[in-house]
């Protein structure tokens, strides 16, 4: 087809998508805050609708914990959710929640009863006790069940099939469930199915399309990326150790990436002070690889709270040299 046979009618001059924006308010989002201090300060408000961010590690450095606790605070703060995940329940993410919940409102209880009250979801979860049986257990699960209640209607919390949930039912989720303005997390990119090709042959085409979603849609789309063979024996990973890391980055808006931070450090900060690599160990940090619209190569760590699902929301930026840094490659 030539460039003289499109019709005219196909596109908007300047006017006519002004027009459009203002009377559709999609250049109004507001971002999504994530609630973790420095880092959505970093990321100019949050996680903005139009955009893809990419967040990755190696696994079991947190990157459930921390995406699940994010949404939830988007939620909590009046925006729609939601969490596609391939690799966890419905029940599974839920009890997560609840932990979270229940961490933050333990003020009245001890120890004792806080681990007493884990054991009783996880025996929910496992389908060994009813709902009604897990508020009973004390007054403070109670609590956090009702607190959580306040956001439930906001937030959907999605099982993902690996044969089903495909980009055209991500599209489906994100203009019917979580609508403009708000929020849908995968967990994760390379589970997402596509017709004929592999995991990891299909990421690039996956991101893309998440974009497009995340652009047509007027959604911030969140997605969690597997690092590649490559990275796993690495002390710490960057954007080259993704699967299919090139056109994968290329892609997204915003790219973070999570290391533990005790192997990450340079070695000059622990050769004489065995102490300081004990309390690296308490840490992830949170690597703003690239950013479009803002600062970019920045480094923060926020304190593990595993136990309890969660990270602590308050960070602070990397003091220390960490290897991969100009001098510091050790």
């Amino acid at each position: 087809m030539s460039l003289q046979s499109l019709p005219r009618s196909q596109y908007k001059p300047v006017r006519g998508l002004l027009a459009q924006i203002e009377d559709e308010g999609t250049m109004r989002a507001p971002a999504l805050a994530t609630g973790f201090n420095p880092l959505d300060a970093m990321l100019d408000g949050g996680l903005h609708p139009h955009d893809l961010t990419i967040l990755a590690g190696k696994p079991s450095v947190g990157k459930t914990i921390a995406t699940l606790q994010w949404a939830r605070h988007v939620a909590e703060r009046g925006g729609h959710v939601a969490y596609v995940s391939y690799e966890h329940s419905e029940h599974g993410m839920l009890g997560r929640l609840l932990n979270l919940q229940l961490s933050e409102t333990h003020a009245h209880t001890d120890d004792t009863a806080m681990e007493t009250m884990r054991r009783r979801i996880k025996a929910w979860v496992g389908g060994r006790l009813s709902f009604d049986q897990l508020l009973e257990t004390h007054p403070v699960m109670e609590a956090a069940a009702e607190t959580l209640m306040g956001y439930a209607s906001r937030m959907f919390l999605i099982q993902g099939s690996t044969v089903t949930t495909d980009l055209h039912e991500m599209s489906s989720i994100a203009r019917h469930v979580v609508g403009p303005g708000g929020l849908l997390v995968v967990d994760y990119l390379q589970k997402v199915p596509m017709e004929g090709r592999a995991s990891l042959d299909r990421a690039p085409e996956v991101a893309a399309s998440l974009k497009e979603i995340a652009m047509t849609d007027h959604v911030a789309v969140l997605a969690i990326a597997a690092v590649g063979n490559d990275g796993l024996g690495q002390r710490r990973i960057r954007p080259q150790h993704l699967a299919s890391s090139a056109p994968l980055v290329h892609e997204a808006d915003c790219a973070i990436v999570m290391n533990e931070k005790a192997p990450a450090i340079s070695r000059v900060h622990t050769a004489f002070d065995g102490r300081q690599i004990e309390d690296a160990k308490q840490f992830t940090l949170f690597t703003i690889e690239k950013h479009r619209d803002g600062p970019a190569d920045v480094n923060l760590e926020f304190a593990k709270e595993f136990e309890s699902f969660r990270f602590s929301p308050e960070g602070a930026f990397v003091a220390e040299h960490l290897i991969d840094d100009i001098n510091y490659s050790d």
